[in-house]
């Protein structure tokens, strides 16, 4: 009896067969039967001190410093971790919040999204340096009461 062949020319019976070929094949290698080498998923990360860093000059609220940072630092991280400016708030670590808003250069930035290195040589304005003494400027009074109940959904209770 012939088969009829449709469309792309493999029946049933011959997809079957492959089929069957390939679970006895695999069967055969996980159990051992035959000897593999294992293969490394992933290359090894170095870690610690193999970790380069950059020196970068930063203007931020008219002062200049000058940090050691990794590439994958966010401007975030650093004026919360290293320059001691907290008032940028890592909120949603994505862009999406506006808590991290800053304005580099005139313009309104998420710095959770902009990487530290970047930053080389502009002018970045945090909340901080529109505070005059501890009154808030009205644009950071603006600012904490438009964002605290984003702020509040992201900090957990203690």
């Amino acid at each position: 009896m012939e088969e009829k062949k449709k469309g792309n020319g493999l029946s049933r019976r011959s997809f079957l067969k492959n089929i069957g070929g390939g679970a006895i094949g695999t069967a055969v290698i996980s159990t051992g039967l035959v000897k593999s080498d294992p293969a490394e998923a992933y290359t090894t990360e170095i870690v610690g001190a193999g970790r380069r860093k950059t020196a970068v000059n930063l203007k931020v609220n008219g002062k200049n410093y000058r940090v050691e940072v990794e590439h994958r630092e966010t401007l975030a991280e650093v004026l919360r971790d290293q320059l001691g400016l907290t008032g940028a708030k890592i909120g949603c670590d994505r862009g999406e919040c506006g808590a991290c808003t800053v304005i580099i250069n005139g313009r309104n930035m998420y710095s959770c999204s902009q990487l530290a290195v970047w930053m080389q040589g502009k002018e970045i304005l945090t909340i901080e340096g529109l505070a005059r003494g501890d009154k808030l400027d009205p644009l950071g009074s603006v600012q904490l009461q438009r964002y605290q109940f984003r702020i509040d959904c992201y900090i957990p209770p203690v």
